[in-house]
């Protein structure tokens, strides 16, 4: 049972510090001399304005005659043509002289594995593509891996992904439980690029987390993937309905 709350409406543009949206410092004007127990993302909005390639997540390694060449892909979101057309393009700028690359799906008279297949002709040697945790899910390929042509082919392992994030994580200082400081999941899915993710409570009892300690009214927010890399949301802003409250202990959890 709820006994006490505040509400607060927050805007990452009125941010105090932070470069972007996505990471930032807001004043919440908690008073000090009322004690709350839990908080909780009652609703939020934000849009869905960061890239399927992220700028500093943007490259990969191919190794050709022992020598490794960085592929840097534009930030940007790509359908699976443009992604195709433009990684053929990356790819053929720069490598040895003769040698042509070609990135395709399988035609629409094929059976659809939703995997990529790169060609080389013009070689002398098999070439080997590297990743790290950069593009991998793009390229189909795992993560930290090196993946060499065989007879001048490549398919790739996985599926490839070429949809932005399943999910974001809201972080934040305000949280106090040991070793996690998500606020809040928000799941994306079905969200169009550059749309509005609405994310709306169902049950807070559920997704209510213990508050830290009121000390100073500034708090630290985070926006990122699941591998904790902050989402660039590019100049666009998030809003969010807050609440803090105090419950009647022990918080019962209904799932």
């Amino acid at each position: 049972m709820i006994r006490h709350r505040r509400v607060f409406y927050l805007n990452s543009a009125n941010r105090l510090g932070g470069t972007d949206a996505s990471e930032c410092t807001l004043q919440i004007n908690i008073p000090s001399h009322e004690a709350f127990t839990h908080v909780l993302v009652v609703e939020a909005n934000i849009p869905k304005s960061y890239y399927l390639v992220q700028a500093g997540y943007n490259t990969f390694t191919i190794v050709e005659n022992t020598v490794p060449r960085t592929i840097t892909l534009t930030p940007a979101n790509y359908g699976a043509t443009c992604f195709a057309t433009c990684l053929t393009a990356a790819l053929n700028a720069g490598a040895p002289a003769g040698w042509a690359y070609a990135v395709s799906l399988p035609s629409t008279m094929q059976p659809q594995t939703g995997k990529w297949t790169f060609t080389v002709a013009g070689n002398n040697s098999q070439p080997s593509i590297v990743t790290t945790t950069n593009l991998y899910e793009q390229l189909g390929l795992d993560a930290n891996s090196t993946n060499s042509f065989v007879a001048n082919t490549l398919v790739s392992t996985n599926v490839i992904k070429l949809q932005s994030e399943d999910a974001l994580y809201l972080h934040s200082d305000i949280v106090t439980e040991v070793g996690d400081d998500t606020l809040q999941e928000i799941y994306t899915v079905g969200i169009p690029d550059f749309g509005i993710i609405n994310y709306k409570c169902t049950e807070w009892a559920v997704m209510a987390k213990p508050i830290k300690s009121m000390k100073g009214n500034t708090y630290r927010f985070a926006l990122t993937d699941e591998n904790g890399r902050v989402m660039n949301l590019n100049g666009l802003n998030w809003v969010m309905t807050l609440m803090v409250f105090s419950v009647d202990l022990p918080l019962t959890l209904k799932v």
